[in-house]
């Protein structure tokens, strides 16, 4: 039997890492009380048969399951490597009493797996019905978890108030200074000099085009390799070559809307969806917390409000127009995979790449513009093609159908079959002597085996080109939708991604069944 013992406890329970420990008390006293609790109760544990695991989430909220132990506790259960999850209480499990009920009612009986919460009593064991007061204990769990959030937001703002709390990340220009904890900025010197030269480019009236390009022809690293080379990257994934990771408009407008620049700290501009939920959401500047003059400042409130003027003298139109096109959304740059952007104008509608735009010389983005018609004409002419591929492949799927390899091995092996039995009686007989009997029903056996092997690929075959079939069909019975013309619904059935590399180079990726992809290249 396979025992799993999960432990956890949250950063608000207060004693991670007290006494230089990798795990808090609290961990340990679970530990303690799930191995006593093993070792007093008759029948459950057998040291010489049965196995016990630990999985342990040392610092991960109740409210979220996405914990990594408890997931890979789950895992391992779906696999049938878990008979039994040992817990402290069902607090432990979580505190979201929806989740909890649904973990205690549904997933672990689907999984076979019996779960046992010590403090509550409860062994699904013995009872499948959990009682009142165990409904009761795990909606306390869920409101008292609501309201240690709520304590800790408090807790946290008025931090900010204080000026003791400060954010993780440091705006660019600035460092931890030493010996600090991370609680007082300084200037970074390298860092502020790019800063004050974006702030003297804004103010000379150049927008942010225009400064991205001057700081790439001058092969100023971005922020996020200023930092990789500085050791102090947090991780992040970029889509963009290394040879492209350079400034650009989304860039240069954060440096220019980061109060911080002026010396405030600002805190609070985001919020939790809800409590133990990874997601947030901007909030509304007035409910910012600001605290002025709490480091040293890189460039002048004079000059930041200066260029918020400008910035927001540049409004963009107060209307927008509603275009449909088909290859809404399905249309990127072969080369930073960005999704082109619609454009129209007076003459025409066409797609471009911001990304190339925006680093002009420095990229090898489709820098040109596309017509959406030229486009459109082009992926009509392909799908053309692909159709007819679809109906002739058809045809040949439908005539392979119809070859029964497996069948004709299933009839030359009753044969043989047939063969040794008829040899047994001449055997029995005493028509043959025992040695050619011998020989002659080895020769017959080793054909069969070889058979028999034949047979279960021919019917794998079968098996397969039966899916094949079934899954040209489903495609061919969506191309008679095609009626000559490209509409929204045959681009959402047939097109993935329309790769755009320049205009003598499109790449067109088809939603298609993999089998299907297999035979049309053939």
């Amino acid at each position: 039997m396979n025992i799993a013992l999960y432990l956890r406890l949250s950063m608000a329970d207060g004693d991670l890492g007290q006494d230089k420990k990798d795990e808090s008390n609290s961990i340990e006293n679970q530990r303690l009380l799930l191995r006593s609790y093993l070792d007093e109760k008759e029948g459950l544990y057998d040291p010489e048969k049965d196995t016990v695991a630990e999985f342990v989430d040392d610092g991960y909220t109740g409210t979220n399951f996405d914990r990594p132990s408890f997931q890979r506790m789950i895992e391992e259960a779906k696999k049938g490597k878990v008979d039994i999850i040992l817990v402290k209480d069902l607090s432990r499990l979580g505190r979201d009493y929806i989740t909890v009920g649904d973990y205690m009612e549904q997933i672990f009986p689907l999984l076979g797996v019996r779960l046992i919460a010590v403090n509550n009593k409860y062994d699904s064991g013995e009872t499948s019905i959990p009682s009142l007061d165990l409904e009761l204990s795990n909606l306390v769990n869920t409101l008292y978890s609501r309201d240690l959030s709520k304590k800790i937001r408090t807790g946290k703002r008025a931090k900010m108030r204080s000026g003791s709390y400060k954010p993780i990340r440091v705006p660019y220009g600035y460092r931890k200074k030493p010996g600090t904890g991370g609680e007082a900025w300084e200037i970074d010197p390298e860092a502020a000099k790019v800063v004050r030269f974006i702030f003297a480019e804004a103010l000379k009236g150049h927008d942010t085009p225009a400064i991205a390009a001057s700081l790439n022809r001058r092969s100023v690293p971005t922020r996020m390799e200023y930092e990789r080379e500085k050791g102090t990257a947090y991780s992040r994934k970029l889509i963009t070559t290394e040879h492209e990771r350079l400034w650009n408009c989304s860039m240069i407008r954060c440096v220019l809307d980061c109060y911080e620049y002026t010396g405030a700290m600002i805190g609070g501009k985001k919020e939790s969806l809800t409590v133990g939920s990874g997601r947030t959401r901007k909030t509304e500047p007035h409910k910012w917390i600001i605290r002025e003059n709490d480091h040293a400042p890189i460039v002048s409130k004079e000059d930041f409000e200066k260029v918020q003027s400008m910035l927001r003298s540049r409004k963009m139109p107060d209307y927008t127009l509603q275009h449909r096109y088909s290859l809404k959304g399905k249309v990127r740059c072969g080369n930073c995979n960005k999704k082109l952007v619609y454009r129209v104008n007076t003459y025409d509608e066409f797609y471009l790449c911001i990304h190339g735009r925006a680093q002009g010389e420095f990229s090898a983005c489709c820098k040109d513009q596309y017509s959406v018609k030229w486009l459109e004409d082009l992926v009509l002419r392909s799908l053309e093609g692909l159709f007819g591929q679809i109906i002739f492949l058809q045809e040949k799927a439908h005539r392979e159908s119809k070859k029964c390899a497996a069948a004709a091995l299933e009839s030359r092996i009753t044969q043989l079959k047939n063969s040794r039995l008829n040899l047994y009686e001449l055997y029995a007989g005493q028509i043959m002597t025992r040695k050619e009997y011998l020989e002659k029903k080895k020769k017959i056996q080793e054909e069969m085996d070889s058979l028999e092997e034949e047979q279960q690929k021919a019917r794998k075959a079968e098996e397969d080109q039966s899916k094949m079939t079934a899954a040209v069909d489903k495609t061919a019975e969506d191309a008679k939708l095609f009626t000559g013309k490209l509409t929204d619904e045959i681009v959402e059935r047939f097109i993935d991604t329309v790769y755009v590399y320049d205009s003598e180079r499109i790449e067109i990726v088809y939603k298609l069944e993999d089998v299907i992809k297999k035979e049309l290249m053939l």
